[in-house]
This record gives C-alpha cells, structure tokens and sequence, in this order.
C-alpha cells in the first residue's frame, strides 16, 4: 500500500535532522581524506539489493543542508497535518555541527507493476573525529527509535496518519503498532523493528519498519527499510552489505591519504 510509507519517511526526516545535530564541537583528529567521496561511497546501490524495479533517489550533503528558499516551506506537509503540532519543528531545515563533515542520503523504492511497497533510506555521516561519531550515536541509542514520536500525537493527530495511510476519511482507521524481535543480531550494531497495522472500512494493511545504525571510525550509517510485504527484505543480509560498503569506503579513502 503506498500510503504507508508516508509516516516511515517522516520518522527517517526527522531522524537524518537529529543526526545532524546530535555531536557537540571537538579537537579534530586525522580526519578522512575526501568526507563527500567517502560518504557516497559507502552507501548501499542497487547491487546489494534483491531484483525489483528500483527507483534510486541521491542527495548530497549539500542538497541535505540546502540554504532555504524564504518563498517556500522547507518540509511541505498535507493541510490535513495541521492537526500535528510537533511538525512545526520541520519549519527550520537541519543545521550541520562543526563536526560533520559530509553526508549522503540514497534511498531505494520499488516502482515496479507490482509494488512490492519496499522503501530503503540510508543515510551516512561522517564526522571530523571518531569521538564525535560515537557520541552522535550515544544519543540516538538514548531515544526510543520509534515510540517517542507516537507518544506525542494528541488523538487529533493520530487520527489524521491512521486516515491518510488507510486512505479513507470516515474516522475509522486505527493504527495499531508494536515493536518485535527483528530474528538477528550483528556485532555493534543497534538493530530494531516495528509493525504498523492499520484497520478501517477499507480493510486491514501492515508495513514492517526496520532501522538500523551502526559506527564505522569516523562514519555515522543508518539503515531504515519499510516493507508492506513481510519477509521480502532479507534486512541481515542488506544490513551486512552496508557494513561492508562502509568499510571499503574507508579503507579506501584512508590508502589515498597515505599516497
């Protein structure tokens, strides 16, 4: 169902906002070679991912933290959002700490006949110094990755997401989520999953929500994957992959330092 991946993108723009801001200034130790080369270079492409129609959407750290236009609203939302007051903080776009030196967002979305509803956003940070790459995750670590941005919807607000991903407007949607064992674990890396059901009179319709976040020495990675399909995404396999993505791009960028 496509309407549900409206929420997963909200919660990964708010994430990548949190992110940004999260690491105080530092001492900057040896640094990476080139931070914009070695932050695309560690995302996932479309060759760590499993044979559907892919729709691969890039930005840049400068598209990411783009001066805003004073004529247009930074993070435009549907009027029906209104009800939803803590969207007033996507006002004011994401600032980048002195610390983070280069971002990348690559995100992947199933367009084929038969969507599948798989969305895949990653996102990689990397930091002038190895401190303040752990700190940032420290602070994402403290915060429930998923609950604390439901608890603060009033029943106003909880009503408008249940409609608009159920794609009725009779008051009858209910969204219904619960946080489960993703069926893995993989060494430092914080991994969790939840699952959205959403009932109306248009019928039943579930998406499972997976994040993860790891740190790589300088570099900052998240992983947020939402399927409406349960099961389609191997998320270890997928997680593995952009481990190893992320430690090839460093040791790469660290052999050009060192010519």
């Amino acid at each position: 169902m496509v309407r549900l991946r409206i929420w997963p993108v909200i919660v990964i723009g708010l994430v990548v906002a949190g992110l940004a801001a999260g690491c105080s200034d530092d001492e900057p130790d040896r640094g990476p070679n080139d931070p914009e080369a070695l932050a695309a270079a560690a995302a996932l492409t479309t060759d760590d991912l499993p044979d559907l129609s892919w729709q691969q959407n890039d930005q840049t750290f400068a598209e990411i933290f783009a001066t805003p236009d004073p004529d247009e609203t930074p993070f435009p939302l549907p009027p029906e959002y209104e009800a939803c007051d803590f969207f007033d903080d996507l006002e004011d776009p994401p600032t980048p700490v002195p610390t983070l030196s280069s971002a990348f967002n690559r995100s992947f979305l199933d367009v084929g006949l038969d969507r599948s509803g798989a969305y895949i956003f990653t996102t990689v940070s990397v930091f002038e110094t190895e401190d303040a790459a752990r700190r940032a995750v420290e602070e994402m670590h403290d915060a429930d990755p998923f609950g604390s941005l439901f608890d603060e919807m009033t029943e106003e607000c909880e009503q408008v997401v249940a409609d608009s991903m159920a794609g009725v407007d009779d008051g009858s949607a209910i969204i219904v989520q619960r946080e489960r064992d993703p069926g893995f674990e993989i060494r430092e890396a914080e991994i969790a999953q939840l699952k959205i059901t959403v009932s109306s009179s248009a019928g039943v319709d579930s998406s499972v929500t997976t994040v993860a976040t790891f740190v790589r020495g300088h570099v900052v990675a998240r992983y947020n994957a939402n399927e409406t399909e349960d099961g389609l995404l191997d998320h270890e396999e997928l997680i593995r992959a952009f481990i190893e993505r992320v430690t090839d791009a460093q040791l790469a960028d660290r052999a050009l330092a060192e010519d």
